[in-house]
């Protein structure tokens, strides 16, 4: 430690000389002797020994000026050490307070905050914001809390901040951004809690007309797709109800049952029930036959005859007999030669109801939302 030598060096010849030069240590810290001593005086060498501690005390615990790795810790700091000077640009604060949608974290350590860009402040959340909100760090003024999305930065609209939880902000030079996930304004999600009510920053996709000034971001994400609403000053969520949402279908798997499936959102179709008609239903063929060779029974005097065929099909009704030649006694039985038989069969039948069928799939009923 040649500073250390060369320093006491100094002291002795001043003590020699007679006199007592205050010292100042390294970095600017100046050091300080218990005994005086004045010129033309004796000077106790307990006395000399006390001041010479000291100073030794006081130039051990100074840091070498420049770069070097005596510091080992600092403490007492009355003014924090700014980033450029190695210290911290992030700020921890304790929990919230103020309300819900106007909150204040009235100190950080360090304790030097300022709205500076690119200084961020960690606080726990006292409260859960229901709408656009402000936060007052360190008592420089409310100031806007804004959230990441594909649209930029832009304002809280509830929800984003939820009490308990731990919140980290970055201030941009006019705002507060929320560290963390960016927000997707327009995402569909499936939500198991009550229909009635969403959560905080969605909305219920049933279809509802809503305001294009309240809801502006989600304006500027969907447009008048699934409805122009009034016109003028509202506009349509997607109506999910009872429905299942699909993709785009730009491989036209679906384009002949909805047409337009393939390049346009927001196009419903399909049914819950269909009806079949008679051009639904497979090719059936119908076949009849009669025996080649009709059989009679020969009864007289009449000379009339009984015919059946020879698969037990008695034939009755319109019947006519047409170049019949039989021959045989009373009450034979013997085969036609020749001859042919000609049925004519009336009458129609009518087979089933009507009735529509059952389109449903397996389905699990729960809500769905959209971000706004």
């Amino acid at each position: 430690m040649k500073w250390v030598k060369r320093t006491l060096a100094a002291l002795l010849v001043a003590l020699i000389g007679g006199e007592f030069y205050s010292v100042a240590t390294r970095a600017t810290v100046s050091c300080s002797v218990p005994f005086t001593f004045t010129a033309g005086t004796t000077a106790v060498a307990s006395q000399v020994n006390s001041n010479f501690s000291s100073i030794i005390t006081c130039l051990t615990n100074a840091a070498a000026a420049g770069v070097n790795g005596d510091i080992t810790a600092i403490t007492g700091l009355t003014t924090p050490l700014s980033p450029a000077q190695g210290g911290t640009g992030v700020f921890l604060g304790g929990q919230s307070t103020g309300s819900a949608n106007a909150q204040t974290v009235a100190t950080t350590t360090p304790n030097s905050f300022t709205l500076t860009s690119g200084y961020r402040v960690t606080f726990v959340a006292g409260f859960t914001s229901t709408t656009a909100m402000t936060l007052n760090v360190h008592s420089q003024g409310a100031v806007n809390v804004f959230r990441k999305s594909q649209l930029g930065a832009t304002a809280t609209v509830g929800g984003e901040v939820v009490a308990g939880n731990v919140y980290t902000v970055a201030y941009n030079g006019t705002n507060f951004v929320l560290d963390g996930e960016t927000v997707l304004i327009g995402e569909l999600k499936y939500f198991s809690g009550s229909v009635v009510s969403a959560p905080p920053g969605y909305l219920n996709a049933t279809g509802n007309a809503v305001s294009r000034t309240t809801f502006a971001d989600l304006f500027a994400v969907i447009g008048t797709t699934y409805g122009v609403g009034d016109g003028a000053t509202t506009f349509n969520l997607p109506d999910a109800s009872g429905r299942i949402t699909i993709a785009l279908d730009g491989a036209g798997r679906i384009n002949t049952q909805c047409p337009n499936a393939n390049n346009t959102l927001g196009t419903t179709c399909g049914s819950q029930s269909i009806t079949v008609a008679q051009a639904n239903l497979p090719a059936l063929a119908i076949a009849s036959s009669l025996a080649s060779q009709p059989q009679y029974t020969r009864y007289t005097p009449s000379n009339e005859f009984l015919f059946q065929t020879t698969n037990n099909v008695a034939v009755t009704g319109a019947t006519t007999i047409i170049g019949f030649n039989g021959t045989g006694s009373s009450g034979s039985t013997q085969n036609t030669s020749g001859g042919s038989i000609t049925t004519t069969v009336g009458g129609s039948t009518t087979l089933g109801s009507g009735t529509a069928l059952s389109n449903l799939q397996p389905i699990l009923i729960v809500n769905q939302i959209i971000k706004y």
